[in-house]
Parts: C-alpha cells; structure tokens; sequence
C-alpha cells in the first residue's frame, strides 16, 4: 500500500529542489548572516519551491494524461475485438483488419 503525498512525489528532482530550497529559507531567516545575503538566500527559497511545485503538478499531469491515453487504448482495443466477435469476424492482431 502506497501513501500518496498531496505536495510532492518521491524521489524526484523536484523534491530535490524543494528540499535545497527548504533549506535556502531556512539559512535565510537566521540572523548568522548579513541582511543582504539573508534577502537572497530567501528570494531563491522561495522561487525555487515555486519553482519545484510548478515542476511537480506538470509531472504530475504527464503522469495522468499517460495513464488516460493507456486506459483509452485498452478501451478501443476490447471494443475492437468485442465487435469482431459479435459480427463473427476476425481480426488480424498485427493490423487490426479483418482476415
């Protein structure tokens, strides 16, 4: 049983940026640095979990989309056959015409 996470997908390089980014804001907030450096290093944190959201959800849907054209294949391919059977003819499985 899988647990799937409603922010990020595991292992994944937006993950990856999201953790370096975690850390930029973090390291951004502390008072070891100077204010300039601090601005900086918040501004990346902050584009790079927007950055690492944004690359997420677009893999996220390539993974649906994939999936969607996958099940519509399938559901052809038995409505194909299905109709074949019921008409009494065969189908040629290399090319999907009628022998």
């Amino acid at each position: 049983m899988s647990i799937r996470s409603p922010l990020l997908t595991y292992d994944s390089f937006a993950t990856l940026i999201a953790w370096i980014s975690t850390c930029l804001l973090a390291a951004g907030l502390s008072m070891l640095f100077s204010d300039h450096t601090r601005w900086v290093w918040t501004w990346w944190g902050c584009f790079g979990l927007t950055a690492a959201l944004g690359l997420d959800v677009a893999a996220r849907m390539r993974a649906h989309k994939r999936h969607e054209e996958i099940a519509q294949a399938v559901q052809d391919r038995f409505e194909r056959e299905l109709g074949g059977a019921e008409q009494g003819v065969k189908y040629n499985r290399r090319s999907g015409d009628p022998r």
